[in-house]
């Protein structure tokens, strides 16, 4: 059950290597989580360049919008925003610190995207 767990994306991506198919994988991970309610897990917290997909001009703005409305925290880490000078183009999710992060995976397993 994806509800007890916490979703960490570390970058625009998934798996090494190719990097437009990293970005396709992550975007069919986000669609199939945000088809069912059910799949959407309690929190998905985005990292270094992976607060992009959260961006403006995202390709994965509609499933991150989805998993939102689906009662998916999101959270996006708030040292790399700043430090990417994204803060101002945040479309989707909530800004929030490592604090947030630890308190969760404190109590829900977390998978590592």
């Amino acid at each position: 059950m994806m509800r007890d767990k916490v979703v960490l994306i570390r970058g625009e991506g998934m798996g090494q290597g190719n990097d437009e198919l990293g970005k396709l994988l992550l975007a069919n991970f986000l669609r199939m989580l945000s088809e069912d309610k059910g799949k959407a897990p309690r929190m998905v917290f985005c990292l270094n360049h992976g607060v992009k997909i959260a961006c403006q001009g995202s390709p994965m703005l509609a499933h991150l919008t989805k998993l939102v409305e689906n009662g998916t925290n999101l959270l996006l880490c708030k040292t790399c925003l700043e430090y990417l000078n994204l803060m101002d183009q945040v479309a989707v999710g909530k800004v929030g610190g490592m604090n947030d992060f630890i308190r969760e995976a404190s109590h829900y397993e977390v998978i590592t995207v």
